[in-house]
């Protein structure tokens, strides 16, 4: 039988391949060793881009309660609401804006006092997170507002109240409603909100909430009775114990002033007194020093009796008897466009403040986290954003 000799065609093929890879190696093109990388993997990849992020570059799992568009992150974070457990631990709340203007809700933590933060829980796009509040060591509440959301009479607004149990790190959402405000919690469980049937800057006249299960349930509750007969917002309440609270009304706003008046409670919220005011028509305040100049925004009071309203359009505000008397912080200078957006005190001395700056210069505000250790008399920037 005849035996089968080499493929003559293989041969030939062979030889010229080799050829070529000489050739090549002579031009100065070495071959690799192991496997050839594809174009992509072999490209250099372009430099990133600025960003604002000042935590950690490796960012954990975001939970979304909806879903959007591709999201490109940290171009422009603009917080709107802190709250520290202590000195160094605390949580924000803002929106992180892509370079199309579309923004989403995002939440991050400190550890360091406000010097780096890093993102723990983001929300879709529309969505804006409004209010934070911490109680106890790993507790914490920040409520969600949908941004189209412009007037209380709107059936499709909602607000999402997110719970966190271990000190930011996880997210549950545990309301999915339209009637609660920013909530002011005491304990785990126990808390109130004022009544709410729209977006943040339109509250509905001055009903109360209250909650007994973190913010699952709510229940209704009569509010201030001047506030409600004058026709004026529960605008925020702040609770320091179970059974000292406060409560900050306003009217209607024209032209940078506003009516506001300021409540008390000393039985969990069965009954309220009028604890300090300012009105565009029948006086000012008397002695109160409250001021009609500006939109009044929030309000927080710690168990002593010191306590602080921040305003659009106005100043700080500070008062250390209850809400009696108030003067004006040097911290915020509306004249010249800064403004407070949010205050935590852990006591008398020792708080946080988030300043807003505005300028026509830039599309954006610049914010500002600054820190007190001595009542207010001396503030120190903590942070910045952009």
């Amino acid at each position: 039988m005849r035996q089968k000799g080499p493929n003559q065609g293989m041969i030939r093929l062979v030889a010229g391949l080799l050829g070529m890879l000489a050739l090549l190696v002579s031009c100065g093109h070495p071959v690799a060793n192991g496997p050839v990388k594809s174009l992509s993997e072999s490209s250099k990849a372009p430099p990133p881009t600025k960003s604002t992020r000042t935590g950690p570059t490796t960012s954990p799992a975001v939970t979304a309660v909806t879903t959007g568009a591709a999201f490109t992150p940290h171009v422009g974070f603009q917080p709107q609401s802190v709250a520290f457990w202590n000195s160094r631990q605390g949580i924000l709340a803002g929106l992180n804006c892509d370079a199309r203007g579309a923004c989403a809700g995002e939440i991050r933590t400190t550890a360091d006092g406000g010097r780096t933060w890093r993102d723990r829980f983001q929300v879709g796009f529309g969505l804006n997170f409004t209010s934070a509040d911490v109680v106890g060591s790993t507790y914490g509440w920040v409520a969600v507002s949908l941004n189209e959301c412009q007037s209380p009479n709107q059936a499709d607004c909602r607000r999402v109240l997110e719970r966190t149990a271990d000190g930011g790190r996880t997210w549950q959402t545990v309301n999915f409603t339209d009637q609660f405000g920013d909530p002011s919690f005491v304990t785990p469980s126990l808390g109130w909100a004022a009544a709410s049937s729209g977006f943040t800057s339109k509250l509905a006249p001055a009903g109360t909430l209250l909650t007994t299960n973190g913010g699952r349930t709510w229940h209704s509750r009569p509010g201030p009775a001047d506030c409600q007969g004058r026709g004026w917002y529960l605008r925020a309440l702040s609770f320091p114990t179970a059974a000292q609270g406060y409560a900050l009304c306003d009217g209607q706003a024209t032209g940078g002033s506003q009516d506001k008046a300021v409540f008390t409670t000393a039985d969990g919220g069965k009954t309220w007194t009028r604890r300090a005011h300012a009105l565009s028509l029948g006086g000012e305040g008397g002695d109160s020093g409250i001021s009609i100049n500006g939109y009044p925004a929030g309000i927080f009071f710690l168990p002593d009796g010191h306590g602080w309203i921040w305003q659009s359009r106005g100043n700080l505000l500070a008062s250390t008897d209850g809400g009696a008397t108030w003067w004006e912080s040097h911290l915020t200078d509306p004249g010249n466009n800064v403004e407070a957006r949010s205050v935590w005190f852990l006591s008398d001395q020792s708080g946080f403040v988030l300043l807003a700056g505005f300028s026509q210069a830039k599309s954006q505000p610049t914010y500002r986290l600054v820190a007190t250790r001595d009542g207010g008399r001396i503030w120190t920037t903590v942070h910045t954003w952009p």
